[in-house]
This record gives C-alpha cells, sequence and structure tokens, in this order.
C-alpha cells in the first residue's frame, strides 16, 4: 500500500500495515514532517473506536521530554510535550520523517472481525519551534493497510 507523502509542517501516523487480532497490542509510530525547522513541542489529540481498542500508552522518542498524557473522556486522548532532551541539537529535531512518539492501544476482546474504517484520527493542536509556531489544527495523516 502506498501512501502521500506529508509535504508540509505536520504529523503521520503509522498504524500497523497488517492484521491484527483481538487481544493484540498495537503501536502506531507518530512521525513528523517540520518543514525546515527545530521541532521543541507539540501537542495532539488522538481520538479513537472506543468498540475496538482501549488506550495504552504514549512515549515519546528519546530526543523529547515525556509527555503529559491525558485521557479522561472516552476515545480520547491528549499528548502534551514540552521540551527536548537534554544535548539535543537543533539537527537532531529537524526533519521530513521524524519519529516523535509511539502510542500504543489494545485490541478489545469484544471487537468484531472485520475490516474496519474510522478506528483512529487525530488532530495536531500545535507544532511549535524555536522560531514559533509550524502548525495549528490541522488532521495528522493516518496510514494504514488502506
Amino acid at each position: 500500500v502506498s501512501h502521500e507523502e506529508l509535504l508540509t509542517a505536520g504529523l503521520v501516523w503509522w498504524f500497523p500495515q497488517s492484521m491484527r487480532y483481538t487481544g493484540d497490542r498495537i503501536t502506531c509510530e507518530v512521525y513528523a514532517n517540520t518543514d525546515g525547522s527545530a521541532l521543541t513541542a507539540f501537542t495532539f489529540h488522538a481520538y479513537f473506536s472506543t468498540s475496538l481498542l482501549s488506550f495504552l500508552e504514549i512515549r515519546n522518542d528519546a530526543k523529547y521530554t515525556q509527555p503529559n498524557v491525558y485521557n479522561n473522556v472516552q476515545g480520547q486522548v491528549v499528548s502534551i510535550t514540552s521540551g527536548v532532551a537534554q544535548g539535543v541539537e537543533d539537527t537532531d529535531i529537524t526533519g521530513y520523517e521524524l519519529l516523535v512518539a509511539s502510542v500504543d492501544f489494545m485490541i478489545l476482546a469484544s471487537a468484531p472481525e472485520g475490516l474496519h474504517t474510522g478506528v483512529l484520527s487525530c488532530t495536531v493542536v500545535d507544532m511549535i519551534s524555536a522560531t514559533g509556531e509550524l502548525e495549528k489544527q490541522e488532521d495528522a495523516q493516518i496510514n494504514d493497510m488502506q
């Protein structure tokens, strides 16, 4: 399956590219296109189908501080990352396909078999560089096996 390249600042979520089954833990990798700027902070809201998935955790890449995660609304997770790890250079956090986070879900035992659509979406609330805001309130691109 091929997907369109993200050509401007924003986030791309890579959903697993193979079949998954009830009880499986799945990891979505989140990549950023920083549009040539050093990404120092970012916030996103992830929305997921509660009839299929349960949220487990978000882990930022080692280049960033660990996020503040809020999961107090069913089917929604908010992740706020407010800085980079000590010793990280601007060149380490600038790129076209920069890994920023991994998000883990569990497929519910009660999830029906079959091909599902609309399982996950994400809104980029803020992407911030040292020189200012890169992106705000845009849907992230979701790449899956479709």
